[in-house]
C-alpha cells in the first residue's frame, strides 16, 4: 500500500495493521512505536540539495549545505549539475 500524507501511514501503524520502512531520523518512540534496524540488504539513496538557479543561497543554505556535506562525508557523493 503506498499513501500520500505521513499522518495517514502513522495511522495505519498504530492500528497494529501495517509496518513501514522509514529513515532513521523518525522518532518511533515519540511516536509509541518500536523501530527495528534493517542490516541487510544495504540501502542507499541519493539526495540533492535544491535551489533556484536565479539566485544565491542565503548565509543558511550556506551553512545547511556545509553542514550536510560535513555529516555525509563518509559515503560517496556525486555532483548532479543538470538534468540526467
Amino acid at each position: 500500500m503506498e499513501v500520500d500524507q505521513f499522518s495517514t501511514m502513522l495511522s495505519l501503524i498504530k492500528r497494529k495493521r501495517y509496518c513501514a520502512v522509514l529513515p532513521t531520523l523518525f522518532d518511533a518512540e515519540s511516536e509509541g512505536l518500536l523501530s527495528l534496524p534493517l542490516t541487510e540488504p544495504a540501502m542507499h539513496r541519493e539526495l540533492f540539495l535544491v535551489k533556484r538557479r536565479d539566485s544565491e543561497m542565503s548565509a543558511q543554505g550556506v551553512s545547511l549545505a556545509g553542514l550536510l556535506r560535513e555529516s555525509l562525508s563518509h559515503t560517496t557523493v556525486r555532483k548532479r549539475s543538470g538534468p540526467p
